[in-house]
């Protein structure tokens, strides 16, 4: 009421505060919405109407964009508000060029907030100023024509190029000077420093210039923009990430794909915040939230937050359980690491063993929370031993940290000789291949089979169709050989009777196209010439060259043109499909599903490929009436060793192989060692401890057991 002694006190101030220059615009604007929320609506309406006479009176352009901002809040809709605005602001802009500006900015075709924002931005627009472009990245205003309404920007990958007005309102964002783009603008050598110097800073100005990034989005910012060189990525994100690692301003998550955090100031996990947590129900937020409670706490929290704590983490393992293995084993490593035991730590174990639930969990787990599980894990007694049972179906990270956790523990010597037993196999698991061969200056002390023998399931792997991990696998394994400087280590590493062996089974294989092939039978020709002779024998129509026809037999047929069917019917059209439900997720710059997706499928692609050319070339047969002169394809052939062992071995096409009935590949080491032999010759084969001399007893036909394996033909 206007005779009411407080509402005369306050607009006495008010008019006061109006007759100041500059008019203490943001102040007068807290002091209404403390009118707001006393409900005091006359007195609102009076003090705007005050404010507004003011500063048009007093030609303040820039308090009176700040107060109509705030009289455009709440009124989206109000397309005749915007078009007084734009009256209201005219009276203060008398020059010629204003008109365009005001005409760009859209009053009454946007909301009135969009047309202010818009307006802002364009007298933003002066000689010198900075912004970044939705298309062309980082650039600076040279000049600003109003009469034809363009904008000349000099843009790192388009210097002066003319934008218009409207769209400068659009796709245009200022940046302050501070903004890590203009301080590379301004002063290139200071930020190069910093790279080299401080790169955990270099990280902090790329946060606070972009907001939250995740790793794979920094280094696409830093590249793009030339702050790094893309080679220099690696060394510069492991030297920042321990800078950033310890400022407790910032929160790592503990995906690359994940946004990093920069917080204005350090969090406080006092009173309120576990108050606030007591009452949080999604488990992944759970987990984090604890991680982050106890690092800050660095291990001595008050007890007070103990039952806030417990009770969540329950709550997670709950939600968890049956439904997320990877979350449950997460939680479960977090509730053995911090020792907030909200459930029982065998119980926990129990649940992850159970259907080797925790191969599951692997699947989709990062290589550090795979340690922490495996670290849970081996606390049970029984632990070692569960692990290497079931080490064939683990992922290459699993078998990994599994391997690394008991080389260092005492289970050392169960470790080493599983790993033998498994490499002894016909078989080996491509995984358990891979690392052996990546790790091998680690496994010296190791009593594995020697490397012809490695080298023999190597070369195995990269010939035997495959998806999923285990193709990549073979894809890895594939770059080792091509690598010139691991293949000719390699070839140092064997003697001359293990190089005549790989350079046979090379030349036999149909692992590689003719090229890569002939270039790998090149390298060692080169690094021993004597090999050439064998070259050449091979190119003749004597024994060493071993059949021209590529051959298996009807059973292995069925099964690879069931597993290609399989590919193309069912694989590859999920494959399609998971790539159009990740590109649902947004950005494909930022969208690491979407590339993981895409790399998986060019892989089955690639597969297929393989597989339709495979089948095209090898034909099924049953070895009916292979001869028995000599060793070959469709045989069984009987061997005495110098121990006075004795032992058979079926040699049937390239697919085939039962450790059961002791069938073997015609493309495997043993059979290429054999070919060609006659009863009574003597022949270098591999065994547990190396070559060994054996003597071909007998040439056989195949027994009963083994035409039954092989089938009828294929339909």
């Amino acid at each position: 009421m206007p005779n009411d002694p407080v509402d005369a006190q306050q607009e006495a101030q008010l008019l006061a505060a109006l007759e100041m220059r500059p008019i203490p615009v943001d102040t007068l604007l807290s002091d209404v919405r403390v009118q707001q929320a006393a409900g005091q609506t006359a007195a609102v309406a009076n003090t705007l109407q005050l404010m507004e006479d003011a500063l048009v009176e007093a030609s303040d352009r820039d308090g009176l964009l700040r107060l109509l901002r705030f009289r455009a809040e709440g009124r989206a809709q109000d397309r005749a508000f915007g078009l007084y605005c734009r009256e209201l602001l005219a009276e203060t802009w008398k020059e010629r060029d204003a008109a365009s500006f005001f005409e760009a900015a859209g009053f009454g075709e946007h909301t009135p907030a969009e047309a202010l924002r818009r307006l802002e931005l364009l007298l933003s627009c002066q000689p010198g100023a900075m912004f970044l472009d939705k298309t062309w990245g980082f650039g600076e205003v040279k000049r600003v024509d109003a009469f034809y309404r363009k904008i000349t920007i000099d843009f790192a990958r388009k210097p002066g190029h003319a934008v218009a007005f409207a769209h400068a309102a659009e796709a245009l964002s200022p940046i302050s000077p501070s903004h890590l783009l203009a301080l590379c603008h301004r002063d290139p050598a200071a930020v190069a420093r910093l790279v080299a110097e401080q790169p955990e800073e270099v990280a902090r100005m790329a946060l606070r210039s972009f907001g939250a990034l995740s790793a794979v989005r920094m280094e696409q910012l830093l590249t793009e923009n030339g702050i790094l060189a893309p080679a220099g990525w690696k060394s510069f994100w492991e030297r920042a990430r321990k800078g950033l690692k310890a400022d407790p301003l910032v929160e790592m998550p503990a995906k690359r794909s994940e946004p990093i955090i920069l917080h204005a100031q350090a969090r406080s996990y006092g009173p309120s915040w576990v108050a606030n947590f007591a009452r949080e129900r999604d488990p992944e937020k759970i987990l984090t939230g604890v991680e982050a409670f106890c690092e800050a706490a660095d291990g001595a929290f008050d007890e007070a937050a103990r039952p806030a704590l417990l009770d969540r983490l329950a709550f997670a393992a709950k939600g968890a359980y049956n439904a997320d293995p990877a979350l449950y084993a997460r939680l479960a490593a977090l509730m053995e690491r911090t020792r907030l035991e909200a459930v029982p730590p065998a119980e926990l174990r129990a649940h992850l063993w159970e259907r080797n639930r925790f191969l599951l969990a692997a699947e989709r787990m990062t290589g550090r929370d795979t340690e922490r599980m495996i670290r849970l894990l081996l606390a049970d007694a029984e632990g070692p031993t569960r692990l290497l049972a079931v080490l064939p179906e683990m992922t290459f990270a699993l078998l990994s940290e599994t391997l690394e956790a008991l080389r260092q523990g005492p289970a050392l010597a169960a470790a080493q000789q599983r790993c033998r037993e498994l490499l002894l196999s016909p078989q080996a698991p491509p995984t358990l291949v891979v690392w052996v061969f990546r790790h091998r200056d680690i496994l010296a002390d190791w009593p594995l089979p020697g490397l012809a023998e490695l080298l023999a399931h190597a070369i195995l792997l990269i010939e035997t169709p495959l998806s999923g991990e285990e193709l990549r696998m073979q894809n890895h394994m594939r770059q080792l050989f091509e690598n010139a400087k691991w293949f000719s280590a390699i070839q140092e590493e064997l003697d001359a009777n293990g190089r005549s062996a790989l350079f046979d089974r090379l030349q036999a294989s149909s692992a590689w196209d003719p090229v890569t092939q002939r270039s790998l039978m090149g390298r060692m020709v080169k690094f021993d010439p004597s090999l050439a002779e064998r070259r050449r024998a091979t190119d003749g129509a004597g024994p060493v060259s071993g059949p021209t026809r590529r051959l298996t037999s009807w059973r292995s047929l069925l099964e690879r043109r069931t597993h290609y069917k399989r590919l193309v019917e069912i694989e590859l059209p999920k494959s399609s499909q998971d790539i159009a439900v990740a590109r649902s997720y947004g950005d494909l710059r930022e969208n690491f599903e979407y590339h993981a997706a895409k790399h998986a499928q060019s892989l089955l692609l690639q597969r297929q490929s393989e597989m339709d050319q495979e089948l095209k070339q090898v034909q099924g047969t049953d070895f009916a009436g292979a001869p028995t002169e000599a060793v070959g394809r469709g045989v069984c052939v009987r061997l005495a060793y110098a121990d006075g062992r004795t032992a058979q071995f079926s040699i049937l096409g390239e697919w085939d192989r039962d450790e059961a009935l002791n069938i073997i590949s015609c493309k495997s080491r043993m059979a290429q060692c054999l070919e060609g032999c006659r009863p009574g010759a003597s022949a270098q084969v591999p065994g547990e401890k190396g070559d060994e001399t054996v003597t071909v007893t007998a040439v056989e036909p195949l027994d009963e057991a083994v035409r039954a394996w092989i089938g009828p033909p294929a339909g």
